[in-house]
């Protein structure tokens, strides 16, 4: 017999459950089940791990035993075996701040254009985001949309010949924000590698963080995404190839050096807010034996987006700002006690 639970009947059986021994019998009779190739170790510590997290209103866990098996194999490894892919725009910084939208990579750089060219930039992102996000739509009848958006953008700001230290400034001054407890979620993660892996551009990520983040860029992290060339007079003149959006975000397009790299060790947080992000590191792109723990930003809440989130993400976090889920994530998977 295998169970299979689904994250709103799991969060009910808690609530049902919780101070009881039944809750316990059921954690302990299902959460120890081979799961494929997945086998859960200990007991009461690791078997509870979704149920920790499935409290809150604001996380889903579409198959808890599976996300217990996953967090114990990658706990069983080790900390020298881990390495964390993320999204950065909406998910390392902020959807929204303060109730208003938060800036992303493309939106910080807008106001650098002049006001011909920032308006029809606006117009670009309110004609393409809403297929970007269309819960109707497949990633195959998106991405070609995709591409016309970015390469439409990209081309504006050649043309505009933005100069390097107005887009230090920009970003300096945008609406950009890191996620609300950063500090400790890098701190965990210190001796980690971390990708930001980003269909933004490569400069403003590594900006944004140098001024916003907590820690700023730290010599852990790298930053793989659309990268500005500039000419001899600091001037952008072109972008790098391949396109990155949000769709072609996989080891296609992530690089030689990281491709190595995913192979050095077998284990992967990922954390992404679309539905191309999952796809940042597939299962086959994993050494042999490893595990990918997929943790979802769902930051435009629906019935439809819910469902289809639960299934491309282990875990998924609705409508928070802040990392405080991701940290007891990394907690359970590195066996440090929370605080």
């Amino acid at each position: 017999m295998k169970l299979k639970i689904k994250g709103v009947l799991f969060r009910f059986s808690y609530r049902i459950f919780s101070n009881s021994d039944s809750y316990n019998y059921l954690l302990e009779r299902f959460s120890c089940q081979r799961i494929g190739r997945y086998q859960l170790i200990g007991k009461r510590s690791m078997s509870t791990f979704a149920a920790q997290i499935a409290v809150e209103d604001k996380v889903l866990v579409g198959d808890a035993v599976k996300v217990n098996a996953k967090v114990a194999e990658i706990n069983k490894a080790g900390a020298k075996e881990i390495q964390c892919v993320f999204d950065f725009d909406a998910t390392i910084s902020k959807h929204k701040h303060n109730g208003e939208h938060a800036a992303s990579c493309h939106t910080a750089l807008e106001k650098t254009l002049g006001e011909e060219k920032y308006s029809e930039m606006v117009e670009l992102r309110n004609k393409f985001i809403k297929i970007e996000f269309d819960p109707a739509l497949t990633p195959e009848e998106k991405s070609p949309h995709m591409t016309e958006w970015w390469s439409t953008a990209h081309k504006k700001i050649v043309e505009h010949h933005v100069q390097k230290q107005k887009i230090q400034e920009s970003v300096r001054k945008s609406a950009i924000h890191i996620r609300e407890r950063n500090d400790e979620f890098f701190k965990l993660l210190e001796k980690t590698p971390v990708l930001l892996f980003s269909a933004g551009i490569k400069q403003i990520v590594e900006y944004a963080m140098e001024y916003k983040a907590a820690a700023g860029l730290t010599s852990n992290m790298d930053v793989v995404s659309n990268e500005m060339i500039f000419d001899e007079n600091e001037n952008v003149v072109d972008f790098s190839e391949p396109l990155i959006h949000t769709f072609t975000k996989n080891t296609q397009s992530i690089g030689e050096t990281w491709r190595r790299k995913l192979r050095e060790r077998k284990n992967v947080l990922l954390m992404g807010d679309s539905e191309g992000d999952p796809d940042m590191v597939r299962d086959d792109d994993l050494a042999e034996g490893g595990t990918c723990l997929r943790v979802g930003f769902l930051n435009r809440d629906s019935p439809e987006a819910r469902e289809k989130y639960q299934k491309l993400y282990d875990i998924v976090i609705v409508d928070d700002e802040s990392l405080s889920v991701p940290i007891k994530i990394v907690q359970a998977i590195l066996s440090v006690d929370s605080e």
